[in-house]
């Protein structure tokens, strides 16, 4: 994310994941729904971070939050169970 971090508020979308549906299925479905496509229709998540590794590090180490990019947007998952997702395009400022 940039250096302003973005707050919750700003997001276009939240979601959540847990034990039945972990961070990267949840990351996917989130930003699809923003598109309104089907997640199957998106790029795969895979080209923009490793599924596996996203969902090890909050299953198997407890990560506190980790950004990355998804098929143009900013996508925020947290520890807590949460998954934001952000428009790419900076807010201008008057």
């Amino acid at each position: 994310m940039d250096d302003e971090a973005a707050s919750p508020d700003d997001a276009v979308n939240v979601a959540s994941w847990d034990e039945s549906l972990p961070p990267s299925t949840a990351a996917a479905m989130a930003v699809a729904e923003v598109k309104n496509v089907d997640p199957c229709e998106m790029q795969q998540l895979y080209r923009f971070v490793d599924p596996d590794a996203l969902d090890a590090l909050f299953v198997e180490q407890s990560a506190a939050s980790t950004a990355f990019g998804l098929c143009g947007y900013e996508v925020l998952v947290t520890s807590g169970g949460d998954v934001f997702v952000f428009d790419h395009a900076p807010k201008s400022t008057p």
